[in-house]
C-alpha cells in the first residue's frame, strides 16, 4: 500500500487572509504555484487558487488590490492524513470532484498538498493511475 506522503508536494505556501487578492496573485507568480494556503493564525482555514482570484475577483469585478484574500478564498478544504493511502485520496479527490487535496500529519497540521498530478505520476497502482490520468484529461 503506497502512502500519500510518497507522493505529495510538500511546503505549502501560506498567506494571510487579510493580504489582499493582488500580493496573493505575485506570491503565486513568484513562486510559480497555483494554490496558497490561507491562514489568520496557526492553522489553514481555507485555499485560494489561481481559479479562484479568475472566477470569484475578477470576473465578479472586485478590485485586486483591495480585496482581501478571505473574500474570495475556498472555505471548507478536503483534507487527507499523510499516512492515508494513495488509493482513499484518489477516490476523495473524485467524490468530492477536486483536483487538490490537502495534507495533514497526525496533529491535524497541514505538510502539503497532493494534486491529481501527484498521484498520477507517484502511483504505483495501475489502475488507480488510469483514472486519475482520465480524471485529468477531462479538464
Amino acid at each position: 500500500m503506497q502512502r500519500v506522503k510518497d507522493v505529495i508536494t510538500r511546503g505549502i505556501e501560506h498567506v494571510a487572509g487579510t493580504a489582499t487578492v493582488q500580493e496573493a496573485a505575485e506570491l503565486m507568480a513568484e513562486k510559480d504555484i497555483g494554490l496558497l494556503a490561507v491562514s489568520n493564525g496557526e492553522s489553514a482555514n481555507g485555499v485560494i487558487t489561481d481559479r479562484d482570484i479568475v472566477v470569484r475577483c475578477l470576473a465578479s469585478e472586485k478590485d485586486p488590490r483591495t480585496t482581501a484574500v478571505q473574500q474570495c478564498m475556498t472555505t471548507g478544504i478536503a483534507a487527507v492524513s499523510e499516512d492515508a493511502d494513495v488509493a482513499e485520496a484518489g477516490q476523495i479527490m473524485k467524490e468530492r470532484q477536486i483536483r487538490r487535496l490537502m495534507v495533514t500529519d497526525g496533529n491535524g497540521v497541514l505538510t502539503g498538498v497532493a494534486s491529481l498530478g501527484d498521484l498520477a505520476t507517484g502511483c504505483q497502482d495501475d489502475h488507480l493511475r488510469a483514472e486519475v490520468l482520465e480524471q485529468v484529461s477531462r479538464e
